[in-house]
């Protein structure tokens, strides 16, 4: 009878991994073109992913990096976490937002980097949060002055911040040289401004820019080349914002006197209020919106009538996300899809389709 021989066994143990549930997305912007479009012309660089913020049902927020590029040696291992924001509350993280802290510092065919960035948050409450991403803290908080927070925008030029509040006001937030302060108030509404988007800014003084250029080329080429290279985000100009309503309507904003240019009312079911859970504007100022019904519909900002109207969710549209390039729009909702909408180009005319 042979002896028994020893058999070498291995255990493991794997962690019970619960994570918290996501929340929000928040991905950098991308700095504004030149205005004098000559940049445009260049061979634009493909652009790398930027630092992607996630917020958490604990409070947490955490900043990931695309990781195993062409030139990296290590294998693919596509979003990492690099760093955990820990939350100074257990309540969710509602809204994220990313601005550039130095728009002028950072060329238009470029990602900002982590350095270059200011990360803003909300929590359900009526403060809002600004980061100190080196050291992983709050670095100061700021009052709404209207109530709860339900949704924040940061401006193109990433010098001004939009509170949509709880008492239907809009409050603009001035960003510029590293601040946070209020600049102003918006008309009020009676109704929650659950959304909020920027229009596509536009350039400040059109008229008399180009009749200071063309004098300027005239008499000296090379200074007008020179000064291509030192456009900043103070030769765009903000004109309105829309706002997403709890009233079963979209308002259209002046950002110069602050007041309504119009409203845009959606559908509504059997009486009841719809709520414009979430908005977008296109790269031709094309307003999108989603709401409560499962409706995506898309709106001309200059007539403020309705082009379409998708039902492309079978309950609340609460999220969207267009496409850096402007030719994608993707929708997200309670019904667990996820909906792509692309112009597509047809002899007749345009068409958007899903």
């Amino acid at each position: 009878m042979t002896e028994p021989s020893p058999i070498s066994v291995h255990r493991c143990r794997f962690v019970d991994f619960t994570p918290s549930a996501i929340t929000t997305l928040a991905f950098p912007p991308l700095p504004l073109p030149s205005v004098k479009g000559k940049k445009n012309a260049a061979i634009r660089k493909q652009l790398a992913f930027g630092t992607l913020a996630v917020g958490r049902a604990n409070g947490n927020i955490e900043l990931c990096e695309w990781t195993g590029l062409e030139h990296e040696q290590q294998a693919p291992q596509a979003w990492v976490v690099k760093k955990t924001l820990g939350g100074p509350y257990t309540s969710k993280v509602d809204s994220l937002a990313f601005t550039i802290r130095d728009p002028d510092l950072v060329a238009s065919d470029e990602t900002p980097s982590l350095s270059d960035l200011r990360l803003f948050s909300t929590g359900g409450g009526s403060d809002l949060a600004e980061w100190d991403l080196e050291k992983g803290t709050v670095k100061r908080t700021i009052s709404s002055q209207g109530g709860s927070i339900w949704s924040i925008a940061p401006n193109p030029a990433s010098t001004l911040l939009a509170l949509g509040c709880e008492d239907g006001s809009i409050h603009l937030l001035s960003l510029e040289l590293d601040a946070l302060m209020h600049l102003r108030r918006l008309d009020r509404v009676k109704s929650r401004i659950l959304s909020l988007a920027w229009g596509p800014p536009v350039p400040r003084g059109n008229a008399s820019t180009t009749a200071t250029t063309k004098a300027s080329s005239s008499s000296d080429s090379d200074s007008d080349s020179d000064d291509s290279d030192d456009d900043s985000v103070d030769d765009w100009k903000d004109s309105w914002l829309v706002a997403g309503c709890s009233d079963s309507c979209l308002r259209k904003y002046d950002v110069g006197n602050g007041r309504v240019l119009d409203r845009m009312g959606t559908d509504k079911n059997k009486g009841e209020r719809t709520l414009v859970w979430t908005v977008g504007v296109l790269g031709d100022g094309t307003i999108v919106s989603g709401d409560s019904l499962g409706y995506v519909k898309f709106w001309d900002s200059k007539t403020c009538t309705q082009l379409h109207s998708f039902q492309a969710h079978g309950a609340d549209v609460l999220c969207m996300v267009i496409s850096p390039e402007g030719s994608a729009l993707y929708t997200a909702g309670v019904d667990q899809k996820i909906v792509q909408f692309t112009h597509v180009k047809t002899s007749s005319a345009h068409s958007t389709s899903s």
